[in-house]
């Protein structure tokens, strides 16, 4: 009777084995892996450059090669802290934009504002406010795009978790839309535009752009809330290669969970303050050139009046406003790992 007992619990073994996930290997290792994938295609495409004018520009036809200069491995990982230094600003800009950030979120308004919006809107389903965010941050990235958007992310979290979906959702509505506007828009991949053909001038084909984006727009959200659909009605048809992230929305307190009945005008404003101030933003890089005649700088600015007003309007001491800026540094510098 015991060998039959066995052989059963190795077979049930084996099978649990065999139907187990393959698993994505950590962020910092699949770092590693694309850096060691990089350091291999320097030793198989040919070096070149091209000749460039006074002003640095490269001129059209000038392509011509030269000897090959491979990196090793050791010297790419030397060049780590030479990377880090040369992405300093955008560092800088995450640190200050998740403090902000972080700070407005301690005021409870935004979180406040979704769960009242999930209360209200709890006849239409996870779909309609998940596409609701997911058209805002597309427009934000078509119009503003660059690493420090990535902040938007925490909006993301906290509506997938009133949701209860995964953290594969939380980015596939802010992340995402994100990036996908900022490949397409003029505010920034329109550069790479320049280094493939010099003679394109800056943000042009605006019309064609836009075109594409409404296209990649559509069918990126058409994919996404059939992900949402597919998860919200059963939860272990998540990607996700665990289930820790529902551990996570059973551990979750009632107090983060609540459900919010009524607003304030107050928590509205600071909510449309977060939501104008990308849109500044875009205006004054786009139709102002703030950013030839300011730099990165206006990052920061923008959200440090963004943050005060929310503050002020909230009816908050300016120690408060300083303490919500320097505590939880954790939680508010999430943003920039």
């Amino acid at each position: 009777m015991a060998q039959p007992a066995l052989k059963e619990e190795k077979d049930i073994t084996k099978s649990q084995k065999s139907k187990k996930k393959f698993q994505l290997p950590n962020v910092l290792v699949m770092m590693l892996l694309i850096m060691l994938f990089a350091c291999a295609l320097t030793y198989l495409i040919p070096a070149g450059e091209f000749e460039t004018d006074e002003s640095g520009v490269a001129l059209p036809g000038t392509y011509y090669s030269i000897d090959q200069t491979p990196v090793n491995p050791i010297d790419a990982l030397n060049l780590v802290l030479v990377g880090g230094i040369q992405s300093s600003t955008i560092v800088v800009i995450l640190l200050f934009m998740g403090r902000f950030f972080g700070a407005i979120f301690m005021l409870n308004s935004i979180p406040n504002v979704i769960n009242y919006l999930v209360y209200r809107f709890k006849k239409a389903g996870a779909n309609a406010l998940v596409l609701g965010l997911f058209s805002l941050m597309g427009l934000i990235g078509f119009f503003i795009g660059g690493d420090m958007m990535i902040v938007f992310v925490t909006l993301g979290v906290i509506l997938t978790k009133q949701l209860k979906l995964d953290p594969i959702t939380a980015l596939a509505v802010t992340f995402l839309p994100l990036f996908l506007g900022f490949s397409v828009g003029p505010s920034g991949m329109a550069l790479i535009g320049q280094m493939i053909s010099t003679d394109i001038p800056l943000f042009s084909g605006y019309g064609m752009r836009t075109i594409i984006f409404l296209i990649f727009i559509v069918i990126t959200a058409i994919y996404v809330m059939w992900y949402v659909k597919r998860v919200a009605k059963d939860s272990s048809k998540s990607f996700m290669n665990n289930d820790e992230w529902l551990k996570e929305l059973d551990e979750d307190t009632a107090e983060s969970n609540k459900t919010v009945k009524k607003i304030t005008w107050q928590d509205v404003a600071v909510l449309l303050i977060m939501i104008a101030a990308p849109m500044v933003l875009a205006f004054g890089n786009t139709v102002l050139n703030w950013a030839d005649t300011l730099g990165n700088g206006t990052f920061v600015t923008l959200f440090f009046i963004a943050f005060v007003l929310c503050y002020l309007l909230k009816r908050k001491t300016m120690n408060e406003m300083v303490e919500s800026f320097t505590s939880n540094y954790r939680k508010c510098d999430f943003n920039s790992g």
